[in-house]
């Protein structure tokens, strides 16, 4: 069980700001482009009224932002050695190219009109990962199907790839975490170590007003395995005499998650709204600052067993056996705010990141 209890404590400024105008909302091929004191902002338009250029960290500068005529140019990760350079077509987001030493990946947006329809990662030639979008009614996004390549499920599920990776950001970590839980019952250190015959993930989101208060990742994971792959994370105590009669051969094993995550907000100004760099999830599709993030669920997964024929006795019987692993955890951000009502810094599990922006 993983479960991180962090004191909320929320720090309010002495300064109040008051918005002398009311944003607008310029309807744009179906989608809903916001106007006001905010900026220009919308799916795939990042175009804030007060610009980010660094966000440091004692005296440490962790980014370096830098921005074109209206538009972001580029993203430096100083702690990370990484750099995100940004593509348009028009004022629409096309792509990110992710930079860090000699690995680049590529995140691909596409749209239908003004709304984005679909994300891709892509590594070289190939697409690590796929994320087919959905809107509601109201033009917000309302569920994402993830298709997670092999080889990278197995990255994921051996932890060469973490939640800072380009999927974690995409997702969020919340969200991450859970499918890497899942995929890790999956894999040695070496290699695959079950027949993996389906996968398949999508994460919901539900509304209220412009930020979103609840997340559900869900999935399934269907497979074959050979007792000895998962002796590890299966109990096997009550057939541990017959273990030899089973040999190599592999057995059905399903595999389920589900991960809720709630979301409480300030009633600030969020200056990620729209920024895209790494993709698409609570932090940046809602309109004002997360306070807290609270996860509770579950990876379910069950192995059927049928002993040998030539098992004495038990023969041709069937065994479930079962295992469960607890996604619960509490994350808290504590903000102080400026003049104009956006966060000048923000502490989280004791760690504070101040942001710098332009006049």
């Amino acid at each position: 069980m993983r479960k991180t209890v962090i004191i909320i404590a929320v720090i309010l400024s002495a300064v109040i700001f008051s918005c002398g105008k009311e944003d607008r909302v310029v309807h744009n091929n179906g989608g809903n482009v916001n106007v006001g004191e905010e900026g220009t902002l919308g799916e795939g338009i990042y175009k804030p009224s007060h610009r980010i250029i660094a966000v440091v960290q004692g005296t440490d500068t962790l980014q370096n932002w830098t921005w074109g005529t209206s538009k972001l140019a580029s993203v430096s990760d100083v702690q990370n050695d990484e750099t995100r350079e940004f593509d348009y077509t028009g004022d629409m987001l096309g792509n990110v190219t992710v930079t860090s030493g000699e690995e680049v990946q590529t995140i691909q947006y596409t749209y239908g009109g003004s709304l984005v329809t679909m994300m891709e990662v892509v590594n070289g030639s190939q697409v690590d990962v796929t994320m087919n979008i959905r809107h509601d009614a109201d033009d917000k996004i309302s569920t994402i199907g993830l298709v997670i390549s092999d080889d990278y499920a197995i990255q994921m599920a051996l932890g060469r790839v973490n939640f800072k990776s380009i999927l974690g950001r995409l997702i969020g970590r919340n969200a991450f975490e859970g499918i890497a839980e899942m995929l890790a019952l999956s894999v040695s250190d070496r290699d695959a170590k079950m027949t993996v015959e389906n996968k398949y993930f999508s994460i919901a989101y539900e509304w209220d007003g412009a930020n979103i208060v609840r997340e559900t990742l869900t999935g399934n994971l269907t497979a074959t395995a050979a007792l000895t792959d998962v002796a590890d994370a299966f109990n096997f105590s009550s057939i541990s005499s017959f273990l030899s009669y089973f040999g190599n051969n592999e057995h059905p094993l399903e595999s389920t998650i589900e991960r809720v995550t709630t979301y409480t907000y300030d009633a600030k100004r969020n200056p990620l709204w729209y920024y895209w760099g790494d993709g698409i999830g609570a932090q940046n599709l809602s309109r004002n600052n997360i306070l807290t993030a609270t996860t509770t669920g579950s990876v379910e997964s069950t192995i059927t067993v049928t002993l040998p024929d030539n098992v004495p006795v038990l023969g041709g019987t069937t065994r479930e056996f079962n295992r469960s692993t607890d996604l619960s955890g509490e994350e808290s951000h504590t903000y102080i705010y400026n003049a104009y009502d956006l966060p000048a810094s923000v502490t989280t599990d004791g760690t504070t990141r101040t942001y710098v922006y332009s006049d």
